[in-house]
């Protein structure tokens, strides 16, 4: 069996659902299990009408427009969704009855975008000669925490999961990004988790093979609206892969790898407008060929910089506490850096909580430094344990070009070097260092 994930963009549309029918048709011997997202822009159009359902009387035109429309290009009837509609709209309008808009409601608002293109989905491919039934993903046992918003599967979830796929007949197409709680409550894994969705079933049925299929043909060795030249990385390890994650890469879901790795699973990344393009492949086996694979940014780091008290705590304590403070608030920490008696730490985004934090943080008996819109850079490779030759070669190509580096830092398993930079200078350091990189080799 193999798991194929298809994209809100790789949905958008009747011709593209067209598109991705013949795409599970020609892999239908390989017993595909297929999950899907919510067309394109459906999701950010539901948090909207979410949020100001409290206030204004729900207006469904554009959901029921855009569904519509794509029911018409793929000759389907209009009545296949109305159930589902029907019970949106009564749930909209609950919530003007509601003191509080929460993330478990917004959870349950959410749904509505995978139920209704899986509905589509499943509908057009039995018309078209492949027999397939849509499943809401919580009811084949994907169970998860109360963390709504951004959920994780129970350890019961997966042996559920692999009971219920196992006795399919129809090819499933499976919601993705959706769970349920223990007490039924609608719940999501965050943005971008329906590749995690894809991930857990795929871990739960052992699947040969994970196939996320996006508008983008494969993983690219930099940002392509930034830099022209980007090309594909045909292949990354596991660890690349996790490490480009980690760091932003967007094509990539951070959560998503983790499930691969346990079951040794391969994963590609391939284009659903290009479906004979071999993409890249994300896998246990480290890449045949060292060298930088990609070049990755993040815009928006803030960067908060504190002295180790001079007296009072240990080191130890004073970094559990600080740690402490930031799990409080529910930050993640980016890079994390000291230097003697010096602590740098970077988030990605101004929190809304800022100066308390840092007020916060300077009762510890430390005065906090803050420095914001800075950008991250980070150049991934199983060469970089070359740390002084790449080193060398980054601020080599660097200084000609007036590019002030705040902060580097290499990552414990040596497949990184990451620097700061000033936001101003983000996309002429990333070209410069994709020229450094990638394109002189082309020229040789």
């Amino acid at each position: 069996m193999i798991v194929m994930k298809f994209g809100g963009t790789s949905v958008r549309n009747g011709p593209m659902i067209h598109q991705v029918t013949e795409i599970i048709r020609s892999q239908l011997e390989r017993q595909p299990v297929v999950i899907v997202s919510a067309h394109a822009g459906v999701t950010d159009h539901l948090i909207q009408l979410g949020e100001s359902a409290r206030t204004h009387r729900p207006d469904l035109t554009w959901i029921r427009e855009l569904h519509t429309q794509i029911l018409s290009e793929l000759q389907l009837s209009t009545h296949l969704i109305t159930p589902l509609l029907e019970e949106l709209e009564r749930t909209l309008n609950t919530l003007s009855l509601a003191e509080h808009y929460t993330p478990q409601r917004q959870d349950e608002i959410l749904s509505f975008g995978e139920r209704l293109s899986a509905t589509i989905i499943a509908s057009f491919m039995t018309k078209q000669g492949i027999p397939a039934r849509s499943y809401e993903a919580p009811d084949l046992g994907l169970l998860t925490n109360n963390h709504f918003g951004e959920a994780h599967p129970l350890a019961e979830a997966y042996p559920q999961l692999k009971k219920s796929i196992s006795k399919l007949q129809e090819v499933p197409v499976i919601t993705g990004f959706l769970g349920k709680t223990l007490a039924g409550e609608w719940t999501t894994l965050g943005r971008s988790g329906s590749d995690f969705s894809a991930s857990i079933i795929a871990n739960a049925i052992s699947a040969q093979e994970i196939q996320f299929w996006k508008d983008v043909p494969g993983v690219m060795t930099a940002d392509p609206r930034v830099v022209l030249q980007a090309r594909t990385v045909p292949v990354l390890s596991f660890e690349e892969a996790s490490e480009m994650a980690c760091y932003g890469a967007k094509i990539l879901h951070p959560s998503s790898i983790l499930p691969a790795i346990e079951k040794n699973i391969p994963i590609r990344i391939l284009n659903t407008n290009a479906p004979n393009f071999s993409g890249t492949t994300i896998g246990e086996s480290p890449s045949a060929v060292d060298g930088i694979k990609a070049i990755i940014h993040k815009k928006n780091i803030v960067v908060l910089r504190m002295k180790f008290p001079s007296s009072g705590l240990f080191k130890s304590e004073f970094l559990q506490k600080v740690f402490g403070i930031f799990a409080r608030y529910h930050l993640r920490l980016g890079l994390i850096v000291t230097i003697e008696d010096m602590l740098t730490l970077t988030l990605h985004q101004p929190p809304d909580s800022l100066k308390i934090l840092t007020a916060e943080l300077e009762l510890l008996g430390t005065e906090v430094q803050v420095e914001q819109n800075k950008s991250l850079i980070c150049l991934i490779g199983r060469a970089v344990p070359k740390v002084r030759e790449f080193a060398a070669k980054i601020f080599k190509s660097l200084p000609q070009h007036e590019t002030e580096v705040v902060v580097i830092s290499q990552g414990l398993r040596k497949i990184n070097i990451a620097f700061l930079v000033e936001q101003s200078q983000c996309f002429s350091t990333l070209k410069i260092l994709h020229q450094a990189f990638f394109e002189s080799e082309l020229k040789r």
